[in-house]
Parts: structure tokens; sequence; C-alpha cells
């Protein structure tokens, strides 16, 4: 697809004799939702059949800001940012008006974007949820890091536009 190149991240043989099996490893972040194909040689000095070409496909699905984003925060977010707690709200049902192209007023905050849409490098929730020393206040969560799947999906969501999908 559009954009797709380097998906695929090394390839290797389940053994020396045939028939083997090839693992590929798909890449996936960064890329926008849609399949990805690609051809992989294969060849041997001992067979008359060489090379061969072996077609591989990424699918890679949008993320959700229902079912993938949300989680992270109530998982990990909840417990401070709530109504009446410090802001934004991440709580369900309010957290995507409260981020999504919002300006933060908070002390020593003021002036940064929550989440620019399409640019994860310049949204606060990601800068603060990244950095051990984000552009202001403190690093998010508090004395933990998000796992580095949940750091990718969110990053995935807001570098796709962030929908409210």
């Amino acid at each position: 697809g559009p954009g797709g190149r380097g998906w695929g991240k090394g390839a290797g043989l389940g053994g020396a004799t045939a028939p083997g099996a090839v693992t590929v490893q798909g890449r996936p972040g960064g890329l926008v939702a849609g399949t990805y194909t690609a051809t992989i040689p294969i060849s041997s000095v001992s067979a008359r059949n060489t090379p061969q070409s072996i077609s591989v496909t990424l699918n890679v699905l949008a993320v959700s800001f229902a079912t993938d984003v949300q989680p992270i925060f109530s998982a990990n977010c909840v417990g401070c940012h709530f109504v009446g707690g410090q802001v934004p709200n991440l709580t369900s049902g309010s957290s995507y008006a409260a981020i999504v192209g919002v300006i933060s007023g908070s002390v020593g905050c003021t002036g940064n974007t929550y989440v620019v849409a399409g640019n994860a490098a310049t949204s606060l929730v990601y800068a603060k949820i990244i950095a051990s020393a984000p552009p202001c206040g403190g690093h998010m969560p508090p004395g933990g890091q998000l796992s580095s799947p949940n750091l990718q999906t969110i990053a995935d969501w807001i570098n796709a536009g962030a929908p409210n999908n």
C-alpha cells in the first residue's frame, strides 16, 4: 500500500531442509489502516526450481478510540484525571472532548494542545507519557510507564487523525 515500505522485519527459515517454514515479523507501527503486500524471494543452491517467491500480506486495522485508547486511559489515568480531579478529565464519555484540539490551561502547560490530530509528536498528552522530562508538568502516569504497545496505540491513534471512533 502507499507509504508501506519497511513493514517487514526479518524473515527466517525454520530449518535447513525442505519443506520448511518461513517466519516474517510485521512492523505495522506508523502505517495507516489498510492492506500491505510484499513478495519474498526464496532461493537455494541445491534446488533446480530456485528462486521461488512467497507473497506476504499484512492487514493493519484502524485504532479505535473507544475500544483501544479509552481502556488505556481508564486503566492508567482516571485515578487522577476525573471530574473534580486533575485536568483533563479522561473518564469514559468525557475524555475525547476534553483532549482533542483542546489547549491546556494548566499552570505551566498553558498554550499546549493536549492532542493535535495527526501529530503525536506535538501533542501534550503523548509528550507527557513518553518523556521522562515532558515540556511542562510531570511524566504521566506518575511513578510509572505505559507499556510499549500502549504507547504505540496512542501514537497510532493520534497520527491517524485522532478519530472519535
